[in-house]
């Protein structure tokens, strides 16, 4: 059932009591302040998915989620909450959690969710990453981009299921040598560090399963082949560093060992593509690529003739 953008100040403006076969429930771009009251005892036992987007909530009451015993996915996104709290009754449950754009300074009162599988906090004012996540066994995607993360030490070393990892649009200058040791993250499949403050591609070489990399919108110039390997990076498909400040072609070139893995590198806005012949000189260097940037490649005999047709 959606009711969505209609202007409800209240669920007392619903007649709730009458969706007693409802599984998912939305009532996105409205204007209710508060969780209350308590949901009929037929919803809460029924309701799988609670989307609540965009409204005007401002704190998580004691008991509004007690009588949910089915509730696998909570979306609080763009809200006014200023703490994750009181959802420990849907433990047993949930595994999508959805906080996107609220007023978090802490990551915390995520204890007891252990069966949590994705956790979305960016756009919140999180400073420090702490240890709220330590619980979390069977997570599996994590993002925290457009906060106000300045590092990240060993917080996710228990998070031994991640396959997605998001920092995006925080304030990280460092990678550490604690971050990400061997065996800590097994299952790490993608790394999205763009648009911060890094100046270098360091300490990520024990993360044999990465897949997907994204360095995008950071001052790098040159691509360690201490870390961007084949040998660390056997199943590598995609490279993202857009917005980069890399002036050498030999940087390209670093990537020819992994032709069999492969797919698709973003260089776009780097020195290098001032070259008139860039993509031409990028897929004589990487042959093996099915996409240059955010075009793919068609007209191997002409590739700015590519780019030119998608500018069309």
């Amino acid at each position: 059932i959606e009711i969505n953008n209609v202007r409800l100040f209240s669920f007392e403006e619903v007649e709730l009591d009458k969706f007693t076969n409802c599984i998912q429930l939305e009532m996105r771009k409205n204007l209710i302040h508060e969780l209350a009251p308590a949901f009929p005892t037929a919803l809460a036992k029924n309701l799988l998915i609670l989307d609540l987007f965009d409204n005007k909530i401002r704190k998580i009451p004691t008991n509004f989620f007690d009588g949910f015993t089915s509730l696998i996915k909570l979306d609080l996104s763009y809200n006014q909450i200023k703490k994750i709290e009181n959802l420990s009754k849907l433990a047993p449950t949930l595994c999508e959690l959805y906080l996107v754009e609220n007023r978090l300074k802490e990551i915390e009162g995520l204890e007891s969710l252990t069966n949590l599988r994705l956790l979305e906090l960016g756009g919140n004012k999180i400073r420090e990453i702490g240890t709220g996540l330590n619980t979390l066994v069977n997570l599996e995607q994590l993002w925290l981009g457009k906060n106000k993360i300045t590092s990240i030490g060993g917080v996710f070393h228990n998070l031994k299921a991640l396959k997605r990892l998001s920092l995006q649009a925080n304030r990280l200058i460092q990678i550490t040598s604690d971050s990400f040791p061997a065996g800590a993250n097994p299952e790490l499949e993608e790394l999205y560090f763009s648009e911060n403050a890094l100046t270098a591609i360091d300490n990520i070489s024990e993360l044999h399963n990465l897949k997907i990399v994204d360095y995008s919108m950071n001052p790098i110039v040159t691509i360690p082949e201490s870390q961007i390997n084949v040998t660390n990076f056997p199943l590598l498909e995609e490279f993202w560093l857009t917005d980069g400040k890399v002036d050498n072609w030999t940087e390209v070139e670093k990537f020819k060992p992994f032709k069999a893995t492969l797919k698709v590198v973003y260089l776009e806005r780097n020195p290098i593509e001032q070259d008139k012949r860039y993509r031409d000189k990028v897929y004589l260097s990487l042959p093996f690529i099915t996409q240059i940037d955010s075009w793919p490649v068609v007209n191997k005999n002409n590739l700015e003739e590519d780019r030119a047709i998608h500018r069309r």
